[in-house]
């Protein structure tokens, strides 16, 4: 009777886990509510939230990270190009998460140069519309060109 006890006590268990699996499964369930495959759930990775600018300084630090890998390290990255597109791939996410902790400040660089022109591109449009304005004022007097 021992040996029954054992087996349902056992069943019960896998039981137990199986539901608390499912129910972190739907825990990061998609917009269908269907659980999602491991590998789409984020697992706090911000890459995918970066603005154009820290996009931009993931790609240079991609550059800089790249060379840094090891050259000749087959064993880890494997041969050939699968090796070569493998260490690539992962010098762009360290890049890319790098950028996304806060980078080494281009990014920040390049978001006020791009607020400083936009900010001049508005100037220059608003002094061409009251110059304008001013002109078509001094259109309807007599004795104006």
């Amino acid at each position: 009777m021992a040996a029954i006890t054992g087996i349902g006590t056992e069943q019960r268990v896998a039981r137990e886990r199986q539901a608390d699996a499912a129910a972190s499964r739907t825990d990061r369930a998609g917009p269908a509510g269907r659980a999602l495959p491991y590998n789409m759930v984020p697992h706090g990775s911000k890459t995918g939230e970066l603005k154009p600018a820290q996009q931009f300084e993931a790609f240079v630090l991609q550059s800089f990270v790249e060379p840094m890998l090891p050259k000749d390290d087959s064993a880890y990255f494997g041969e050939g190009t699968a090796g070569s597109i493998w260490k690539s791939m992962l010098a762009e996410r360290i890049g890319a998460e790098m950028a996304a902790a806060g980078g080494i400040g281009i990014a920040e660089m390049v978001e006020k140069r791009n607020a400083s022109i936009e900010a001049l591109d508005k100037a220059k449009t608003e002094a061409v519309k009251a110059d304008a304005a001013a002109k078509g004022a001094g259109l309807g007097k007599p004795g104006s060109l």
